[in-house]
Formats: C-alpha cells, sequence, structure tokens
C-alpha cells in the first residue's frame, strides 16, 4: 500500500513540475507579446552560458526556447531562469530572461 501511495505522490509531483514549467513559459512570452516556438527543459544541449548556470540555485529551471518576436518579426533564442532562488517553481512570476547574441551569451550551438 505504502508503495502505491509514493508512486502516486511522484507521479502527482511530476505532473504538476511539467505543467508548471510550460505554464510560466507560456505566461512570460504572453506578458511580453511573444509566441513560443519551442522550449526544451535543461540539462540537455545546449548549455547555457556559465553565468546564467553559476547563478542558478538547485531550485531553479533553466530552460532553452525560441520565441517570435512580432514586434520585430524575428525569431530570437535564448535561456529562461524560471523560479525563485528559495521557493523554486512555487513563484509563478519568477522568470528572468537571457537572451543569445547579447552581453556575451553566445548561440553558436542554435537550438
Amino acid at each position: 500500500m505504502i508503495l502505491i501511495v509514493m508512486a502516486a505522490g511522484i507521479i502527482a509531483y511530476t505532473t504538476w513540475w511539467f505543467h508548471r514549467t510550460r505554464t510560466m513559459v507560456d505566461r512570460w512570452a504572453e506578458h511580453n507579446g511573444l509566441k513560443v516556438l519551442d522550449y526544451s527543459i535543461m540539462p540537455f544541449p545546449p548549455y547555457p552560458p556559465i553565468m546564467v548556470t553559476l547563478t542558478t540555485s538547485r531550485n531553479q529551471l533553466i530552460v532553452r526556447m525560441r520565441v517570435y518576436d512580432d514586434s520585430i518579426h524575428r525569431i530570437r533564442s535564448g535561456w529562461l531562469r524560471l523560479g525563485s532562488f528559495w521557493w523554486g517553481l512555487t513563484n509563478i512570476d519568477a522568470v528572468e530572461v537571457f537572451w543569445a547574441g547579447r552581453d556575451g551569451l553566445s548561440d553558436e550551438h542554435g537550438f
């Protein structure tokens, strides 16, 4: 019986985690007038710049994303850091963007 409860808990948490991630990415894009083309959850390549990785806590999540920016009619790519330093994904409004090609952030690997 305890194994069933544990399995149900793991499934529930995993479902919440993926749903929360998608919700945070979509809300961020909507608030900034962007359309999400695709995104991938790190640690899958390409990896974010080292400065992003070193300032991210274990409670936060880094997402690689590509969006369409209608204001400049271009596809932009970069990384989103989701969640707050201490509270992680429970803070749905904690989203920070790091655009590729700006501030020394490399986009050499593509998406």
